[in-house]
């Protein structure tokens, strides 16, 4: 269990206390992932009048969720409390990802997303243009009317995120699209249609010599299928089995990862807390601006299987027969 407890004196927030188990470099990606999954919840309850505030924020490592506690009673001002908190953490030298980039600047706009969408931008600036990057503070301060000091702050956060990449990193998001998958009319196929057939399954028992299976269902837990036949099995793919191991730069194997659609894997990173996580999934949603993936972990037999891959923190991948390593 990682914490975040947080003190904050309403009339003095410059003065605000954090007391924490996690390493201090990963405070700030923590946060971040916070406001990210609570982000527009709405609150009624009136708020606590209180002269300090205290919000601890727990989050468990067996699933990644997080839960909170606090004595401002409305959820707004908790959240309120804890992006300025993130606001005014010293810079620590680190490089600059795409969600605190992101967040940073949401914060200085007051929330006012309608004004200049933050994450066009962030796109903007991860690109690799600063003159679409002036060009979008420009269209900031016709829509807000925000003075010259904060656009000042602005444009260092984005040029600061800009600067922390490499060209590598640039061009990989300018070269990946994500593919989406309409759901078939059954009731138009005809004779002659040419169709392909994927299913997640994983093996209860292998029998007649490698050349029979039986396997489960990973999208139906109620039913199971027997794969029959040498030819039909070798035209599977694994996200456990290789017969290759190649050394990669990581913004290489990032790449392969966001275009591994309908193809299982198998991925070692580090989690927010620092913690090397391996799963075995899918790929759900490349997120390339954000330097993440969303994925569904298949070893887990509940519903909540999504969780966020962070292409920073890659150490290795097994797909389609090889095991891409970072060098």
């Amino acid at each position: 269990m990682i914490y975040i407890k947080i003190s904050y004196p309403i009339n003095e927030p410059e003065k605000f206390e954090i007391d924490t188990n996690a390493k201090q470099p990963l405070v700030a990606g923590l946060l971040t992932e916070f406001i990210r999954v609570y982000t527009g919840e709405v609150d009624q309850s009136e708020a606590n009048e209180l002269d300090v505030y205290e919000i601890t924020l727990k989050l468990d490592l067996s699933d990644d969720g997080w839960s909170v506690k606090s004595n401002t009673g409305n959820k707004g001002l908790t959240m309120g409390i804890v992006m300025d908190v993130f606001q005014r953490m010293p810079d620590d030298g680190q490089k600059m990802t795409p969600q605190q980039a992101a967040l940073k600047v949401g914060v200085m706009l007051e929330g006012r997303k309608d004004s200049c969408p933050t994450y066009m931008m962030v796109a903007d600036s991860i690109l690799g243009d600063r003159e679409r990057c002036e060009k979008a503070l420009r269209k900031l301060t016709w829509n807000t009317h925000a003075d010259k000091k904060k656009l000042e702050e602005i444009k260092s956060v984005l040029l600061k995120y800009h600067d922390s990449l490499d060209d590598n990193e640039r061009r990989i998001t300018m070269d990946t699209e994500e593919i989406t998958m309409k759901k078939l009319d059954h009731t138009k196929v005809k004779t002659g249609d040419l169709m392909c057939f994927t299913y997640f399954v994983k093996v209860k028992d292998v029998q007649n010599g490698s050349t029979r299976l039986n396997v489960c269902d990973l999208d139906d837990d109620s039913k199971e299928i027997s794969i029959d036949g040498k030819e039909l099995i070798q035209k599977s793919y694994s996200a456990d089995w290789y017969d290759d191991e190649i050394k990669e730069s990581k913004t290489r194997i990032a790449k392969i990862l966001v275009h591994s659609h309908n193809c299982p894997f198998t991925v070692c990173f580090h989690k927010a807390d620092g913690e090397e996580r391996t799963l075995r999934g899918r790929l759900v949603k490349p997120e390339p601006l954000m330097g993440r993936s969303l994925v569904e972990d298949l070893d887990v037999d509940s519903n909540h299987r999504q969780r966020l891959v962070d292409h920073r923190t890659l150490k290795w991948l097994i797909v389609d027969g090889t095991k891409h390593i970072v060098k």
